[in-house]
């Protein structure tokens, strides 16, 4: 089969629960010569059997290129999918060397080809990320400069810019991936300065400085040299193959890159679905999947996730608000599922929030997996605080959290806020005694192994005796704030919770690509009058596939709550 044009595309349409992730998989090990077996698995998701034929075994995985949007995913499709090690294989001459996201591929990219600027950043960036770097930066101009100027790393969302650093970083952020194609590095910096507040413009100035001085670099710093390198021929991706998952979620900056990496290369494979598009605040836009030029374009139609009820209302949706994009008639899993709406619900209302663990209590006792989700990072942290006050023990679904940063022996953040509840329901273990001994500095990491009796771990007024400063140094301010709000309120445990239960309250955009039985949908938006931010029709349309995402991650029941706040579903 002769492509029509180098190098031969296929465009992958994967809707919700379609195994997108499994189609990418099995098609990476066919390349390979691995997995025989799945031919006829392959044949019947759309790829033809000639082609299959010609490319078996045709690749060393070393010559596949693998990007992705989020670390959590590529890590999830290189080590559970591929059964391969992100650490071990991605090492100079390593098998999965260009298995990375975007900004990964960036930065090896340029460090390989021994750019000047890139020589020492490793050595000098020490081991931190580039947040931590603007944590550092922020902390001195707090000191030097102005006292409001907080950053909190926990408070990344897009849509939850509560602190002035947070609002910077995020701003100057959006503007490189939006505009940096247009204007260049000429004009760049005018540009960010345009559209930041008078207040911030001086600091945003100092970080350019600040990164000069100690010879770091930022995210933006990778694509904005990777795309200049590239532009001038400097540098190029030395595989054969290209696969970009999530591809609707690309910036215009990251859009472009992608395309000179491409050029050069005898296969690409971009897979996404322009209905997912979570981005659009960097600038993501459902276009450039949709209208990329494609060999062979394959839609998994058959959802392995969505029963015939949630399926049915999710299309219809995608149908009046999803204007847009490509229409894909779907196939459920054969089940009904359970569907319901909720309205003039109120999340401050006590008696509406002891609703609300009723309902979450139900599905646990049937052994189900539960999604509560908002829209916003504080009003999914409220949520959060609500159900541990009533004796839950939820998680969040960010793996990057700080809060699951680990002490040893001791645990992380949730295992300490687990202990507490442990110990106000009366049912702690010993590791619960020694946890909550450890926060109120009774123990140390080092005598955490040591076994004492039990209440000389903690004293009656053990509540008031907690290191609210070392619980702030290791998990954060977010984090002391949230202990801080449990402990003053107390905890009155509900009776009948599960000891062992799945429960996860975050946000819609950190349940993209996951799962759970049951989906409790916070209809809230941050503002009342949320209408008049969205100016034109596809502001909305952006802001209605943000609750698609939402709405089709439940696998058996999903239940939309409208508060008076509610986007109109």
């Amino acid at each position: 089969m002769t492509a029509p044009y180098f190098p031969y595309t296929i465009k992958l349409f994967g809707p919700p629960g379609t195994g997108k992730t499994r189609t990418l998989q099995k098609l990476t090990e066919w390349l390979i010569g691995e997995g025989e077996e799945n031919k006829e698995e392959l044949i019947a998701k759309g790829f033809p059997k000639e082609w299959l034929e010609e490319n078996f075994g045709k690749y060393a995985l070393s010559e596949i290129a693998f990007a992705t949007f989020q670390t959590s995913a590529l890590k999830e499709f290189v080590e559970d999918r591929l059964g391969k090690s992100l650490k071990n294989d991605r090492a100079p001459g390593g098998d999965l060397r260009y298995f990375r996201t975007i900004h990964g591929i960036c930065q090896v990219l340029l460090r390989d080809a021994g750019l000047d600027a890139w020589k020492s950043v490793s050595r000098k960036m020490g081991g931190l990320s580039p947040e931590r770097w603007f944590q550092i930066f922020a902390n001195r101009r707090r000191k030097e400069v102005d006292p409001s100027f907080r950053f909190d790393p926990d408070s990344m969302g897009a849509a939850n810019p509560f602190e002035k650093a947070n609002y910077l970083w995020q701003v100057k952020s959006q503007v490189i991936n939006r505009e940096y194609p247009k204007v260049g590095r000429e004009h760049i910096t005018e540009r960010v300065l345009e559209e930041l507040p008078p207040s911030l413009q001086d600091h945003y100035l100092a970080w350019l400085d600040f990164k000069q001085e100690k010879g770091i670099k930022d995210y933006d710093d990778m694509l904005i040299d990777a795309y200049d390198a590239l532009k001038a021929g400097v540098i190029s991706l030395p595989t054969r193959v290209l696969i970009v998952d999530e591809f609707q979620d690309l910036s215009p900056l990251q859009f472009e890159i992608f395309k000179m990496l491409a050029r050069d290369k005898e296969l690409v494979v971009i897979a996404g679905d322009d209905w997912q598009t979570i981005f659009t605040w960097m600038g993501a836009d459902p276009r450039f999947l949709v209208n990329y030029p494609a060999d062979l374009q394959i839609i998994l139609r058959k959802t392995w996730r969505l029963p015939e009820k949630i399926l049915r209302e999710a299309l219809t949706y995608a149908k009046a608000n999803l204007r847009s994009g490509v229409f894909k008639e779907m196939v459920s899993t054969g089940k009904r599922g359970a569907i319901g709406i909720v309205s003039n619900f109120s999340t401050k209302n006590d008696n509406d929030l002891d609703l609300l663990a009723r309902w979450v209590l139900n599905e646990l006792k049937r052994g189900h997996s539960v999604f509560v989700l908002a829209r916003t990072n504080r009003q999914a942290l409220h949520i959060f605080g609500e159900l541990y006050k009533r004796g839950f023990k939820p998680k969040n679904l960010k793996k990057s959290s700080r809060w699951k940063k680990r002490v040893e022996p001791v645990g992380d953040f949730f295992d300490v806020l687990h202990a507490i509840v442990a110990i106000e329901r009366g049912t702690p273990s010993r590791e619960d005694f020694k946890r909550v001994g450890w926060a109120c500095g009774v123990i140390s990491e080092k005598e955490f192994e040591k076994d004492l009796p039990l209440m000389e771990y903690i004293k009656p007024d053990w509540k008031r005796t907690i290191k609210l400063e070392r619980i702030q140094e290791i998990w954060g301010r977010t984090a002391r704030r949230f202990l801080e709000k449990i402990l003053k309120e107390g905890i009155t445990p509900i009776a009948g919770i599960p000891e062992d239960h799945e429960l996860y309250v975050d946000t819609i955009h950190s349940s993209k690509g996951l799962e759970a039985d049951t989906v409790f949908l916070i209809n809230e938006m941050p503002r009342r009058n949320w209408r008049r931010y969205f100016k034109r029709p596809e502001d909305l349309e952006a802001e209605a596939r943000v609750w698609f995402v939402g709405m089709t991650r439940a696998r058996k029941g999903l239940l939309i709550i409208n508060t008076n706040k509610a986007f109109h579903l």
